[in-house]
């Protein structure tokens, strides 16, 4: 499994994931009162494969609390142009309840739906909600 890269956008820091599958951790959080996330991504060209992204506590395979589903994107007109835009898409997921108020490695594990396709995407903005 590949961990994820970093990259930087005109002053934006992004986790670049991986064409197959790999992880990251957010380390000592308390999830407690968490219900939903949010998960922002971008890419500059396509086409961009579609990616799982799973929510795993204390482990890359330990519980599972939350899933992102991201179905991919075609090569749009505007990223065949000269200069393409960056395009964004936010994804929402519930989140199940870890409420023993102990602090917990949050692991973001990422898997690609079609490793052949290998346009960059990176990850910019992870955002958790309580009640």
């Amino acid at each position: 499994m590949k961990s994820f890269s970093k990259a930087d956008y005109n002053g934006t820091a992004y986790m670049i994931l991986p064409g197959n599958s790999g992880w990251f951790s957010i380390d000592s959080i308390d999830l407690s009162g968490i219900t939903r996330a949010a998960l922002t991504m971008g890419w500059l060209k396509g086409p961009v494969a579609g990616y799982t992204l799973e929510l795993h506590v204390d482990a890359p395979d330990g519980e599972k609390i939350g899933e992102f589903n991201f179905a991919g994107k075609p090569e749009s007109v505007v990223e065949k142009s000269a200069k393409p835009q960056r395009q964004m898409v936010t994804l929402g997921t519930a989140i199940k309840n870890v409420n023993d108020g102990k602090l917990h490695n949050l692991y973001v594990v990422s898997t690609s739906k079609d490793s052949k396709i290998t346009a960059t995407v990176g990850m910019s903005s992870i955002q958790f909600f309580l009640k």
